[in-house]
Formats: structure tokens, C-alpha cells, sequence
């Protein structure tokens, strides 16, 4: 379910803040049944209420306010316990609260503003952000115990307007959010999944939504799941005007908010004279496709994706010659960089900002702004979008990483651009090929040795597995998650093509040994293949009891060209008819031959999908079962008769 309700309201007679409370006093006295604390242990925590309430000011600057109620009841459930709460120059704790009782109701400790672990400047992919958190411990070692804390924030901007997400990975017996508006401030609110209409009141002042729910049932508890999938519920709030700094947003619709950030943007692209000199080595005479690739490897070369992030520059991209002179900026940065520079070289281009597939689809109805957590760069070629992501080095230009592929994205122009969806990919854009040779030994274990070539995303994994500096995650890496070796395949060595960071162009070639892998049963020889997987991690996650989306991550093709050495004395036996699988998930194909002495496996696969939907998992689990019935995963010899 999915909804947009958009709001006005005009001022009304003065009624004040007393008005306010009574009003909520009342919704919670109608709304809210007694919880009791006597709820299913068998569940690690429960939470019992939790309660938020953000207060918008006249200026725009507004106040959050939270309580909670958590039942611990063992020690799965003790990360429960901790409670994070953000800070920036932008928000700022002002009150904190908390105790932890027993069973009995015995007070065990309690907690104030300041008794906290303060950690400062982190940032998951920079040097630095001017973001504290501060951290809570409320646990005990007596089980079960009650956590109580209530909190208030304040923050500068309704940029920061905070969206609700009632469901969690524990049950939840009560969840409200209030939301107290001017009455004449115009805003949108998104709604996701089964949340019934609020509660609505009128202070004269302020109009007051209050949304509750009772009995959340918790999310299942499943890998691969589709983040931010439609089963999710959810509230999503968009004022049609905001600040942010010195800059002033109209987010009325994305047209808006894309001049807006042009505004923000614009100021910032001038080149300075390095950046110019770096320009004379792009031929002029050479298409403009071509142009852009050769920038894009000359800044490879020279640029780094690290961030330093202080006020609005979590935002607003660095002035292009500040990035360019010290090397490195973060995604925001760069993609400012390769569109001035693209620019200058009279190629039309763009900043464009998105929210990566990895935190959900962007809700492309409602204009919220504060959406995204990724910018790259669009430019226009012979009327065709090119896309070009700065921080994935080994990316040829108009090849996107997994992450940026068939999301919106928001295009920054001074006239008014809007979302535009981003390339997808198909199965054979990323490609692996796996090519072994076998051979048995003695001990009924097989020597093979394993050549790797890959394109597209599987390229770019592998690309950035053969930069690790640590040779023990790079052969990790290519064990489990490229290859898709057993974990009891012993791997002897890695023999790495030249020049692997700008994308291997010859083949990784591993060499190893799989034990026991040799089964005698009267007259027939099996070999195991299970040494290398033809179902991917995600397609063995529990598929029959699964209730939430598949999270496949990107459409992927796989050709395998297996060759054994006969020993002596025996042959390949069984129907050598070739098998082929097609629907509208992918497309199979298995061939078994006898070529010079050698037994050759032939596997090739089509995998379609980004994600299997819900209603589709049956059907998908039928076709994943006729898969591996088709692909072999033995090789089966017979005794030569004399």
C-alpha cells in the first residue's frame, strides 16, 4: 500500500501549547489500550511502547522527542540495551533519561544526558564527519529487565524532519509517532505499507497527527531481503520548503528540488588553472564518448574516494579546484569534478544525486529530499545519457556499479531536472566464466585449476578483491563470493593478471585440491563437482519457508567449461543429450561430451532478476529445483568393458 496526502492548512485563533497537550493527554487516553509487561518470552525483546513526537517551529527548526519501553528478555536480546543517538551541528541532544528495572521492578541503574560513551568525527567512508554519538549501555545480567528512556533533540532545519519506521526485527506491542505542524505549513507525507490514517487535531496553531499501532508482529528474520521493499511500513515527511545553511530548498516537486541543489551546486564548478592544463591532454578531435573516457582515466588515476564532511559539505559538494588540488573527495565531490571538467570540454553534464539499491527504492511520489546517500555524474552524448560513477575506479564509462543500476536518480539543472532512472544491466553484461581442468589423484581427492574471467559487476567485485592489500580477504573473497568455491577446497595459489586495478583483463587463474571428492560404487567412478556452486549463496537462503522478497542483487550469467581427464580403463557414461531450461527467470543449458580423452561439462546460466517478489517465490523455488536437477553436479564414469 502506498499513499501521498498533501496538507495547508491557514492560521487559525490562538490556542498555545496547553492546547497542544490537552489534545494529545486526550489521543492517548482514547487511543492507547494498558500494555502489559507479561508478554511472550520466547521472543529475545519486546518492545512496549515507543513514542515519537517532532514539533516543526515557525522558522522551520524543530524538536524530537522520544520514549521507550524495552523488555530484555535474555541475552540474544541485549543489544537492545544500547541506545545511539546522532548529533551534528545541524542536531543536538538536549535531555536524556533512562533506568533499567528487574523482574521485581527493583530500579538496577539509571542514566542522565552526560553518562554516555561520546564518539566523535566518524564516517563510514571518509576521514572525517562532524557527527558525535552518543552511546548507552542499559543492560544488566539478571533477565528479564525493563528498559525505560525518553530523549529530546533538537534540530536546526526540518531537513531533518525524522520518518517513521514502526516495524522491527522484535515484536512491538505499541508504536505512535505525533507530528505537531504550523497550520500554515504545507507539507507531504508518504505513507508505506498497512498504516492506518492518523488521529487529526487543531490547536489554532497547529494542526496534530497522531499515528498508532499495537501488536507489530517483528520482521522476519531473513538474509538477502530486499531493503526498503514495499512489505515495510513506513512514514515519510516532505515540507515544501525547508533550509538547510544559507541555502533554501523548495521541494514542492523534484523539479524544485533539483534547482534547489543547482543553486547549491552551481557555485562550485569553476575550474582553476590546473584543472584546465589536466583538459590539454584530452584530444579535441576524437568523439565526445571517447573524450569522456579519457578523462574519466586520467582523474582515476589521479583521484581517491575519501570524504571530510563538516556542516552543509555533507551536501554540497567541495569547490571542484579545492577537490582536484588535494586528490580525493567523496562521491559528491568527484561527481562535481568530472561534470565541470566534462563541461568544459562542451559535453552537457550533470550532478546527479540517488539513493543506492542497497537502502531501497526512492520513493519517486514524494518529493522528499533527504532521500539520497550517493551522487555521480550523467552527461548527454548524441542525445543518449552517459553515466559515470567516480568512485568505482575500475567502472568503464556508461557501467554503473550493482548499487547505482535501475534506481532514480535526481539530475541537478538550474532549469528544472527531475528523476531519471538509471541504467540496468542484463545477465551477459555481468558475466563470469569459470574454465577447470581436473585431474585425479591417488587419494581420491581431484587437483584442478580454475581460470576466472569475468565482466560487468561481477568484473568490478573482482577488480576490487585483487586491490586488497590483505591477500588472506582477497582469497577469501574469490573462494565464497566470486568463484563460488567450496569452503573445504583448499586453495594452493592465486596467479593474478598485471596491472589488476584497472580491471583484470587476463584470466585469475587459482590452483587447488578438493579431498575426497572420489566415490567408487561397484563398476562407476562419481566425481563430485561441489567443489564449484551453480546456485549462488542468496538462491540456498532457506528458500522454502521464506516469506519476504529475494534481494539477488544483479542479473548474472555464469559459463562453466569443466574438463576431467579420463583415467585409465574408464569413460563418461550416461545420456549425453544436451539439456536446456528456459522461462522468464533465465535461461540453462548443460552438455556432457567426450573429447580427446577428456570428459567436458558444459554449464552455461541466465539469471534475470534483480529481486524475486513475495507472490513469486514458489514458482522461483520450482525453477531453482529443475536447475539443479539439469546441471550436473557429478561426473559419472563407467569401467570400459574388455
Amino acid at each position: 500500500m502506498f499513499g501521498i496526502i498533501r496538507l495547508k492548512f491557514t492560521c487559525r485563533s490562538l490556542a498555545g501549547v496547553a492546547t497542544i497537550l490537552l489534545f494529545l493527554a486526550g489521543t492517548a487516553a482514547v487511543c492507547q489500550p494498558p500494555v502489559s509487561e507479561n508478554t511472550d518470552d520466547t521472543a529475545d525483546a519486546v518492545i512496549l511502547e515507543q513514542s515519537i513526537t517532532y514539533e516543526v517551529n515557525w522558522n522551520g527548526a524543530g524538536t524530537e522527542t522520544v520514549t521507550g519501553k524495552i523488555k530484555i528478555n535474555n541475552s540474544e536480546g541485549r543489544d537492545y540495551g544500547y541506545i545511539a543517538i546522532g548529533e551534528s551541528s545541524f542536531e543536538k541532544v538536549t535531555r536524556f533519561s533512562a533506568a533499567v528495572h528487574d523482574a521485581s521492578g527493583r530500579l538496577v541503574l539509571s542514566r542522565k544526558k552526560d553518562d554516555c560513551q561520546r564518539v566523535c568525527g566518524y564516517s563510514a567512508y571518509g576521514l572525517y564527519a562532524d557527527v558525535c554519538y552518543r552511546g548507552y549501555t542499559l543492560t544488566t545480567n539478571t533477565y528479564p529487565y525493563i528498559v525505560e528512556y525518553a530523549y529530546t533533540r533538537e534540530t536546526k532545519s526540518s531537513f531533518f524532519w525524522p520518518h517513521w519506521s514502526p516495524q522491527t526485527n522484535i515484536p512491538v506491542r505499541l508504536a505512535r509517532y505525533t507530528a505537531i505542524v504550523p497550520s500554515d505549513t504545507v507539507f507531504s507525507i508518504g505513507v508505506h505499507g498497512d498504516i492506518p490514517p492518523p488521529v487529526v487535531g487543531d490547536s489554532g496553531k497547529a494542526r496534530i497527527y497522531v499515528w498508532q499501532l499495537t501488536d507489530i508482529p517483528p520482521l522476519a528474520d531473513e538474509d538477502y531481503s530486499v531493503p526498503g521493499s514495499d512489505d515495510l511500513m513506513m512514514l515519510l515527511f516532505s515540507p515544501t520548503h525547508l533550509r538547510l545553511g544559507k541555502y533554501d530548498f523548495a521541494c514542492r516537486d523534484w523539479g524544485a528540488i533539483s534547482q534547489s541543489y543547482d543553486k547549491m551546486v552551481r557555485p562550485i564548478l569553476k575550474l582553476g588553472k590546473d584543472e584546465t592544463a589536466l583538459l590539454a591532454d584530452v584530444p579535441r578531435d576524437i568523439s565526445r564518448r571517447r573524450q569522456c573516457e579519457t578523462l574519466h582515466r586520467l582523474l582515476a588515476a589521479r583521484m581517491r574516494y575519501v570524504a571530510i564532511e563538516i556542516g552543509v559539505g555533507g551536501w554540497q559538494p567541495c569547490p571542484v579546484s579545492e577537490t582536484f588540488q588535494r586528490g580525493y573527495g567523496d562521491c559528491k565531490d568527484l561527481a562535481a569534478v568530472y561534470a565541470a571538467m566534462l563541461s568544459s570540454l562542451g559535453i552537457d553534464s550533470r550532478v546527479a544525486y540517488l539513493k543506492t539499491r542497497s537502502l531501497g527504492a526512492t520513493d519517486s511520489l514524494l518529493p522528499v529530499i533527504n532521500q539520497f546517500n550517493h551522487a555521480i555524474t550523467m552527461a548527454v552524448i548524441d542525445n543518449d545519457t552517459v553515466w559515470i560513477d567516480p568512485t568505482c575506479r575500475t567502472c568503464p564509462v556508461g557501467d554503473l556499479p550493482s548499487n547505482d543500476e535501475d534506481v532514480f536518480a535526481l539530475v541537478v539543472d538550474s532549469a528544472g531536472g527531475g528523476l531519471v532512472r538509471t541504467p540496468s544491466s542484463t545477465a551477459l553484461d555481468n558475466l563470469i566464466v569459470r574454465k577447470a581442468d581436473i585431474d585425479i589423484n591417488p587419494d581420491k581427492s581431484i587437483a584442478v585449476r580454475l581460470e576466472l574471467t569475468a565482466t560487468g559487476n561481477i568484473e568490478h567485485y573482482l577488480s576490487s578483491l585483487l586491490t586488497e592489500s590483505d591477500p588472506s580477504l582477497t582469497k577469501a573473497g574469490i573462494q565464497s563470493g566470486l568463484a563460488g568455491l567450496s569452503s573445504a577446497f583448499s586453495i594452493d595459489s592465486i596467479a593474478v593478471p598485471p596491472d589488476s586495478a584497472r580491471g583484470p583483463v587476463e584470466p585469475v587463474t587459482i590452483y587447488g585440491r578438493m579431498p575426497n571428492a572420489i566415490h567408487l560404487v561397484g563398476d562407476k567412478q562419481y566425481v563430485s563437482l561441489e567443489f564449484i556452486s551453480f546456485l549462488r549463496g542468496c538462491e540456498k537462503a532457506g528458500l522454502s519457508e521464506r516469506a519476504r522478497p529475494l534481494d539477488l542483487s544483479y542479473p548474472r550469467a555464469v559459463v562453466d567449461s569443466i574438463s576431467l581427464t579420463l583415467p585409465p580403463g574408464w569413460q563418461l557414461c550416461g545420456d549425453e543429450t544436451p539439456i536446456q531450461i528456459s522461462d522468464d527467470f533465465g535461461r540453462l543449458e548443460c552438455d556432457c561430451r567426450t573429447v580427446d580423452g577428456k570428459a567436458i561439462i558444459t554449464r552455461r546460466r541466465e539469471a534475470n532478476a534483480y529481486t524475486i517478489a513475495a507472490d513469486q517465490l514458489k514458482s522461483y523455488r520450482d525453477y531453482l529445483q529443475a536447475v539443479s536437477k539439469a546441471a550436473p553436479e557429478r561426473i559419472v564414469l563407467c569401467r570400459v568393458l574388455r
